[in-house]
């Protein structure tokens, strides 16, 4: 009989980190393995890996990884390079980023869902964080346009009414 639970390797550098049932973090967490939450985690997580909320684990705070998987609750961002899984038994509070998004029937979601195109860059270290760059900040094209923007002072201005936004006859 075989351990279902027992690393598939020896190898430490492809061992999972586990958080488990009644073990509290608080801080940072990043790395290149697959994580799995059974317990709580505050903070700014990162993996190259997946990055798994068990049932009855909890996440607060950031989360940035190649795929995320979400069956307890989660408090905060979620960015994902591949995928982010919402379970029936998941709580989740905050924006899902990925480039494919999948919401079981009984799952629990609050928030909005942004998904990126496959022409995106690759998600490395700084997935989750705010975005830089000459795009930072445009406005988007598609569903989205048309739909008021926050302005420079955090006034919300409608984009037909910007310069070059067709206000004029």
């Amino acid at each position: 009989m075989t351990n279902r639970h027992a690393p598939s390797s020896t190898d430490p550098a492809e061992a999972t980190t586990v958080i488990g049932k009644g073990i509290h973090i608080r801080g940072e967490l990043t790395g290149s393995a697959p994580i799995e939450v059974w317990g709580s985690l505050e903070g700014v997580t990162g993996t190259e890996g997946r990055f798994w909320v068990r049932e009855g684990g909890r996440v607060g705070g950031e989360i940035a990884a190649a795929e995320v998987i979400v069956e307890g609750q989660v408090e905060g961002k979620i960015s994902a390079e591949h995928k982010v899984e919402l379970r029936p038994t998941c709580k989740v509070e905050g924006d899902v980023v990925a480039k494919r998004v999948a919401i079981a029937e009984g799952a629990i979601f609050d928030g909005r869902i942004r998904m990126s195109g496959a022409g995106k860059p690759k998600a490395g270290p700084s997935a989750g964080r705010p975005e830089t760059g000459p795009s930072a900040g445009k406005p988007e094209t598609g569903p989205s346009a048309g739909k008021p923007e926050t302005g420079p002072s955090g006034d919300k201005r409608d984009k037909s009414t910007s310069p070059g936004g067709g206000d004029k006859p």
